[in-house]
Formats: C-alpha cells, structure tokens, sequence
C-alpha cells in the first residue's frame, strides 16, 4: 500500500538537514574568516626580520617557520575563498509550481511531488556539500600548524646571542628606567640644550616652532667662531 506521508517526510526532512549543514558550513567559513584576519601577526613577524638572532641556525629556522606560517596563511583564504564561493544550491520545490500543482491535485499526490523534488534537490547539492565541508576542513587544518609556527618563531627570537649572551658594557647598558623630567639637566644628556628645551617644555609649555641649537664640537669651549666644526640639533 502506498505511504506517500512517509516518503513526504523523511525527504523533507533530509533536506531540511542538508540546507542546516549548509548554514553551518557557511557559519565556519565566516568564523575562520575573522579568525584568520587576527592571525594577520605573521606580517608582523616578517617585518621583524631585521631583529632576529645573530646566530646563523637560529636565524635561519626563524625565518622557515614565518614562510611556512605565510604559505599556510595564503592556503588558508585560498580554502575559504573556495568554500565560500560554492553558494549556489538547487531548493526544490518551486513555490510557483508548488502552488499550480496543489490547486490541481490531491493531497498524496502533492506530497509524492514535493518528495520527488526534495528528493531530487538533496541529490543535486550533494556533491557541492562535501566540496564545501573539505575546503572547511583544511582551513580547520592550517589553522593551528600556523598559530604553533608563529609561536615557534617568537619564541626562538628569544634564543639569540643578543639575549642570553653576556652583556657588552662598550654598547651601553639595557635597563630602561622611568625618571623625572627635572632630573634631565644634571644627566649625562647629549647635547644638553635637548635636555634643558624637554624640561621647559614640560614646565612652561613646548616653543611654536622648531628651535635650532649650535654647538662646537666635544673637547672645544668658547663661543663659536668662523671655521670652527659646529654641530646641529633641531628639536
């Protein structure tokens, strides 16, 4: 005996669950799409380039591991773009058709054709389903071999000769402290003037323009004199 209910139901239903993976593949999409706009870091670990470790080796792993977390970063829109673009699906039935038909036919056999056409479209967009879910499903891969890259990378930046190798006292000491700007006049700031314009500055208020100062050269005293080696400073 026919069961047209039946069938009308679990094709509707199948389809219904078909269009629910759709939107949550479309929803992973956007999440890994905004998830990899903030891992956009890896632009900033390549223009860091100039600052990393002296040491041949540790220099040389660095920058493998931001190419490979840049490879993987195109790949990653790559699959996105491809997984996003696939927005075209078949939502049998047509309400048009739907209508005419309901106004001619019986109850089961409308529902035997709106089985046939859910049917019909669940079919069509199959393929397209698990084209779009194996995209995802990469982008879901490169995300956290990209994020450990990075990591890698910042934290053999931190290996290098210039952090854990003793200090150089010819290059000056590496302790930045706050201090206050009255003390300036009585440290060692180079050229004085600079120090003495900061502290009127930041008392009596900054000069509308640019201010100019010369200075003969360190080892001279005296007011300045024709053909003496003078040096500017502009603050």
């Amino acid at each position: 005996m026919p069961a047209p209910t039946t069938y009308y139901d679990i094709a509707t239903r199948r389809l219904d669950q078909q269009m629910d993976q759709i939107d949550q593949l479309d929803a992973k999409v956007a999440t890994l799409y905004a998830t990899s706009s903030g891992v956009l870091a890896v632009f900033a670990g390549l223009l860091s380039l100039g600052t990393l470790p002296s040491t041949p080796a540790i220099k040389g792993v660095v920058v493998v591991l931001l190419l490979l977390a840049l490879a993987l970063y195109l790949f990653l829109l790559v699959m996105l773009s491809l997984a996003y673009q696939l927005a075209t699906w078949d939502r049998r039935p047509n309400l048009d058709d739907l209508q005419t038909n309901c106004a001619a036919y019986e109850e089961p056999v409308i529902q035997t054709w709106v089985a046939d056409e859910c049917r019909t479209a669940y079919r069509a967009n199959a393929p397209q389903v698990v084209r779009k879910a194996t995209f995802v499903r990469w982008a879901l891969f490169a995300v956290p071999i990209e994020s450990v890259a990075l990591a890698l990378a910042g934290g053999l930046t931190l290996v290098g000769l210039e952090m854990v190798g003793p200090l150089v006292p010819e290059a000056g000491t590496y302790t930045p402290v706050w201090m206050p700007i009255a003390d300036l006049p009585r440290l060692p700031v180079y050229p004085p003037e600079v120090a003495a314009l900061v502290v009127c500055g930041a008392t009596d208020g900054w000069p509308a323009g640019p201010a100019d100062m010369d200075r003969r050269h360190a080892g001279h005293q005296g007011p300045l004199t024709q053909g003496t080696h003078t040096e500017r400073t502009s603050s």
